[in-house]
């Protein structure tokens, strides 16, 4: 791996190092033993400028705010002013033969405080890891929610969107309903009974028409001819037509027929009718099939 620079230890030292930059070397801590190494030296070299005076300006000033504000290090500081100050004595007799002792005894207090001061480190960064790592765990459980979510909510529209059409169905079904109730409401049907040949003398039936009637649907049997279609005139018995109809086909009730014919409730006044019913061949020829009677009464 690359050597940490100076600069990179000396803000990661002093905090001004951003929590990415701090991520990244305390990884390489736990990976390479020599960063942890070189991380150490630059803050021996950070001690020994600042008791010498050797820093100024805005990194003194971020030494004495950041470092200085742990006892460990603090004590540190005073122990590296004490040992530069006793370095700095001339020797005198006896007392040159203790510094070989005081200076293993110096290296042995600094490995010390670097010991504690990584320990302290790597602490801190293993919370700092695990905190990292359940955020993590966290933001994957917020996807998984808002993915399931998504779904919820798709469906939840589709479900809509059936129960919409679904709506609408059913306004139609219950408006063709309406309109179908409307239509009976306002159509009466009556069924007319002989006239199986042509008879004029056949019996009259009363036709009771109600206020708000607009259609008379009449339907009456007729010979099991084979003709291609029919035509009906409907007149008073004095001849006056009333109205008539043609291209009229017919419908099989067992070996007979039957022909319905849809007449407006406006022509028909009270008083006795007649239908005239016409049976037209394949080849265009007509011939009278039945005549049927019958009596109407509006109310």
């Amino acid at each position: 791996m690359a050597e940490i620079s100076r600069q990179e230890a000396v803000r990661y030292l002093l905090g001004d190092a951003t929590d990415a930059e701090k991520e990244a070397l305390e990884r390489r801590f736990f990976e390479d033993a020599v960063a942890s190494e070189e991380i150490a030296a630059v803050e021996d070299e950070l001690v020994d400028d600042y008791v010498a005076g050797r820093l100024a300006g805005v990194e003194r000033i971020r030494f004495e705010q950041v470092y200085l504000t742990t006892p460990d290090r603090a004590a540190r500081i005073e122990f590296a002013r004490a040992l530069q100050e006793r370095l700095a004595a001339p020797p005198k007799g006896a007392a040159t033969a203790q510094w070989p002792r005081l200076l293993a005894l110096a290296a042995t207090v600094l490995v010390a405080f670097a010991g504690a001061y990584f320990a302290y480190r790597f602490n801190e960064a293993r919370r700092e890891l695990a905190r990292i790592e359940e955020q993590q765990t966290s933001l994957e459980r917020r996807q998984k929610e808002l993915s399931q979510l998504a779904t919820t909510q798709a469906e939840r529209a589709r479900l809509e969107k059936e129960l919409e059409l679904t709506r609408k169905e059913a306004e139609s079904y219950a408006s063709q309903i309406a309109a179908a109730q409307r239509d009976v409401g306002e159509t009466i049907a009556f069924t007319l009974a002989g006239g199986l040949t042509r008879d004029t003398g056949a019996s009259q039936k009363t036709l009771e028409i109600p206020p708000g009637t607009k259609q008379v649907k009449l339907s009456m049997s007729l010979p099991a001819d084979h003709y291609a279609s029919y035509s009906a005139v409907l007149r008073t018995p004095e001849g006056r037509e009333v109205w008539k109809a043609a291209s009229l086909a017919a419908r099989r009730i067992g070996p007979a027929l039957a022909l319905d014919l849809a007449v407006p409730a406006r022509l028909l006044a009270s008083g006795d009718y007649i239908v005239s019913v016409t049976g037209i061949t394949a080849t265009g020829r007509a011939e009278p099939t039945a005549d049927f009677s019958f009596r109407t009464r509006k109310s």
